[in-house]
């Protein structure tokens, strides 16, 4: 047995790549896609307590909707 024969015999195969190939799947994020719905909530409260009038200023609503959205957004 010649040398190279003996290295070509130990590697292994190449895979094919055409399309018939079997595409490895993509790594799954650990991201759960719920909770961006949750996090641009609470993101669109921040911004309403900050740049809205909401209600009468009486009833503090600014306030309110501050700390709603904090909340939300720290707790997710």
């Amino acid at each position: 047995m010649t040398t190279t024969q003996t290295i070509c015999e130990s590697r292994p195969a190449i895979a094919s790549v055409g399309p018939d190939a079997a595409q490895p799947e993509p790594p799954r994020s650990k991201r759960l896609e719920v909770l961006d719905g949750w996090r641009a909530i609470s993101i669109l409260l921040v911004l309403s307590c900050h740049m809205l009038p909401l209600g009468p200023k009486s009833w503090n609503l600014n306030l309110s909707a501050g700390y709603a959205g904090m909340a939300l957004f720290y707790t997710f």
